[in-house]
């Protein structure tokens, strides 16, 4: 049964892993001769070759002390050659020898079960948990020896009759613990957890990782549950509350972990900080709305304190997220987010505290607007603040996209190489390169993109190194097709147009592509370009026919799981069709499985099936 345990991983990783180190702890202390016959016994077993084992075990047994593993080892080897007699003959007579080893006992009851005789094993093991263990040490020993064989229901019989016994309910928490996760009676291994951490506050932080671990969704109420109970009786417990709030953060029950983080704060006296981890947290989830319930504690709370101003500034960013991730995009909330950066800058002037939001409004003008005006405004007096350089490159290359929306390729390209010449191995310096590649790209000069672009896409570590690869593979899919590159050019050209918000010849030009080279390589390239330029211009219906496109002709190429996200976003955000978005969200888990988008479909999913308590 040994072998079972150590070969096979559905025992169970905490009981897997005691086979493991017993083996491992047994091993480490034999002497080099018995370690030979050790490691030679092992195999014999593995191998099934039992009777050759069987005498090596027994050798092993007598000359160690006679190790409990080894008796295990003895009785296995008989119990597999059908010697069932011999086995039972083995245990009685090392029982007799030592009649403390109370595993022994237990031993025979295990002999009686593997030879079919389970009411005798049953009665046996009773009265051997009811009558005979009577100290700590027994119903430990007897403990493990179920535990080792995994027989989960009797291990958890010896330890709670042990708290009877020895009038102590707190006995044996972790292995009861481990039993009750295994068995996934969730709340009552949670309850031990909770009992373990009381009788030794100091271990609050392996008992956090243990409930941490029971912590998924298919389990929240039980796991919940006795911690809830447990607060209500000790509201002012700081241990048990963290433990609760991360097991809401970690079941995304971010409400809940919300109230339980304003409880924190005032019990800690931790002047906000922690508020303001959750509500950068509740922005990177996208739940812009809570993060702001959270900053605007701090707004009301910690007036005058460094963390105002930082709350402040998080307010108007997830405005401004919120915003610029809308589908088709509302240019009115676009808009907005500028004034509420303006609004942030009158209250608090522009200073080096406040350059990402300098920035970011900057961003905004350009890619968002087209008002390169404000946006060249913006980048003069982040160039007049005292930063570091690096703090700088990004307002630097922002200045390059200016250029090229301009027209003045030129500018451009020497902007960009001058930032990545001035910060190589940075990330900035790889997306400047990237840039510049992408505006050759844009030139025609597919050569020198390329050679760019395959430094780019082979330094993983790179943030831009899948836009790369993207970029690198539409121009060696498309060289050589043809005697020219006639559809290539025009469809960068288009591209270029397209970043410069010249939507309308953008258009045009893509048109003239499908007609004059129909069934091309870049047809599907041409859908997608389509469909993003309608949906900037803030038409859901034809930006969802070229996604259909995609979706009809294209469902093996490299835009499918984006147009289908990109539907569904559509159905969500701009036509309201809750139900229609669950279904296409659903359809990309399904048929997309390692599709990037995976997760957040998830999330949307959680969502939607929230504001439809029906479905």
């Amino acid at each position: 049964m040994w072998a079972l345990i150590y070969k096979n991983p559905k025992a169970g990783g905490l009981f897997f892993l005691l086979g493991l180190v017993l083996l491992v702890s047994f091993s480490t202390s034999l002497s080099a001769q018995n370690q030979d016959e050790y490691n030679l016994a092992n195999e014999y077993f593995n191998d099934g070759e039992y009777e050759k084992a069987l005498e090596l075990y027994q050798k092993l047994f007598k000359a160690n002390n006679q190790v409990d593993f080894y008796a295990y080892r003895v009785v296995e080897c008989y119990l597999l050659t059908r010697r069932a007699e011999e086995a039972m003959e083995f245990v009685e007579r090392i029982a007799q020898k030592n009649p403390q080893k109370v595993q022994y006992e237990a031993l025979k009851g295990k002999i009686l079960e593997r030879t079919g005789k389970m009411q005798q094993a049953e009665a046996l093991w009773n009265d051997l948990i009811q009558n005979k263990l009577q100290t700590i040490n027994d119903f430990s020993n007897a403990g493990n020896f179920f535990m080792i064989y995994q027989n989960y229901a009797w291990a958890k019989k010896t330890y709670l009759q042990a708290r009877q016994v020895l009038k102590n309910p707190t006995l044996f928490n972790g292995d009861l613990a481990s039993i009750f996760q295994v068995t996934n009676e969730i709340e009552a291994a949670t309850q031990e957890y909770l009992s373990m951490y009381l009788q030794n506050p100091a271990q609050a932080s392996y008992v956090k990782s243990q409930i941490l671990r029971l912590a998924k969704e298919e389990y929240a109420d039980q796991v919940e549950r006795p911690l809830v109970a447990f607060l209500q009786k000790n509201p002012s417990n700081v241990d048990v509350r963290e433990m609760l709030y991360e097991v809401y953060l970690q079941l995304n029950n971010f409400e809940e972990a919300f109230i339980q983080c304003r409880s924190l704060d005032k019990l800690k006296k931790e002047g906000g900080t922690g508020i303001f981890k959750l509500a950068q947290t509740l922005q990177q989830n996208k739940e812009y709305e809570l993060s702001n319930q959270a900053l605007d504690y701090i707004l009301n709370n910690y007036e005058g304190t460094a963390l105002y101003l930082e709350a402040y500034f998080e307010k108007v960013k997830n405005f401004e997220l919120k915003a610029s991730e809308s589908r088709p995009l509302d240019t009115t909330s676009i808009r907005k987010a500028v004034e509420n950066y303006d609004a942030l800058f009158k209250k608090f002037g522009r200073n080096e505290n406040l350059y990402e939001a300098m920035y970011r409004k900057a961003r905004l003008c350009v890619f968002y607007l087209n008002d390169l005006k404000s946006a060249i405004d913006e980048l003069q007096e982040i160039d007049k603040l005292a930063l570091p350089l690096i703090k700088k490159a990004n307002a630097k290359l922002l200045m390059g996209d200016v250029y090229l929306l301009q027209g003045d390729y030129t500018k451009a390209k020497l902007k960009y190489h001058e930032i990545e010449e001035q910060f190589k191995d940075t990330q900035v310096g790889a997306m400047a390169k990237f840039k510049a590649a992408q505006l050759a790209y844009y030139k025609g000069d597919f050569e020198l993109a390329k050679s760019s672009l395959r430094i780019l896409k082979e330094n993983t570590t790179s943030d831009i190194s899948n836009d790369a690869i993207r970029l690198f593979l539409i121009i060696q899919d498309n060289i050589g097709l043809d005697t020219t590159t006639t559809a290539l050019e025009r469809f960068a050209h288009a591209q270029l147009l397209s970043y410069q918000k010249n939507y309308r010849a953008a258009v045009e030009l893509l048109d003239s592509i499908l007609y004059a080279f129909p069934n091309h390589e870049l047809a599907d390239d041409i859908y997608w370009e389509k469909a993003n330029i309608y949906l900037n211009q803030n038409n859901p219906d034809k930006a969802l026919f070229w996604l259909d496109k995609i979706l009809e002709n294209h469902k093996d190429g490299i835009y499918a799981d984006d147009a289908l996200f990109t539907k569904a976003e559509i159905y969500e955000i701009a036509l309201g069709d809750k139900e229609k978005a669950q279904q296409l969200y659903l359809q990309l888990l399904l048929d997309f499985p390692a599709s990037l988008y995976k997760v957040e479909a998830r999330k949307r999913i959680r969502k939607l099936k929230g504001q439809n308590p029906g479905s």
